[in-house]
């Protein structure tokens, strides 16, 4: 997405705001940040105790450093991957549409989403229909069929990479038909 992760993207400001992965170059570690009133209710100035196993992990937060200052002195390097991201959304509803199964293809910049179902997902009830309106036996060939599609066609999973280019995602004509 950005540096600005969704917030920036959405140009919204939380109250709250969490952090993953991303903020330790991939290793385990989160955050969370907010507003100055409900920051004060977390201890050492609240009553609210937080800690945690990996709480400023010297390695993770060094590891996040560094990757952070280089996502933020190279802005490009977000803009490609993006477009990465729209080639292999692109690809997966191509494959989907040509092999006739029922999915929706979500996304935004680099992330992508697989739903189990051909109705239009833009929120959390439609989210959670898709396991609704598939039977748990078609769920599963549904799922297994998309996997070894995958594994045919793009080699590739959700989520670009900047080590990727657009010749490494893309994907090659379904050799192999599948009946539903």
């Amino acid at each position: 997405m950005g540096i600005d992760g969704a917030q920036g993207w959405f140009q919204v400001t939380p109250d709250l705001t969490t952090y993953g992965k991303i903020i330790g170059a991939g290793m385990p570690v989160g955050a969370y940040g907010g507003k100055r009133e409900i920051m004060e209710t977390v201890s050492p100035v609240g009553p609210v105790y937080q800690a945690g196993t990996l709480s400023g992990n010297p390695v993770a937060m060094a590891a996040g450093i560094t990757q952070l200052t280089i996502l933020k002195e190279n802005p490009q390097i977000y803009q490609h991957i993006n477009h990465l991201g729209v080639i292999l959304r692109d690809g997966f509803q191509s494959i989907l549409e040509e092999a006739g199964l029922p999915f929706t293809v979500n996304g935004i910049g680099s992330l992508n989403c697989l739903f189990f179902t051909k109705q239009s997902v833009n929120d959390y009830t439609s989210a959670k229909q898709q396991t609704l309106l598939c039977m748990p036996n078609t769920f599963n060939i549904c799922y297994i069929t998309v996997f070894i599609l995958l594994l045919l066609n793009l080699k590739q999973c959700l989520f670009p990479t900047l080590t990727q280019n657009k010749k490494s995602i893309l994907y090659y004509p379904l050799q192999t038909t599948f009946s539903q």
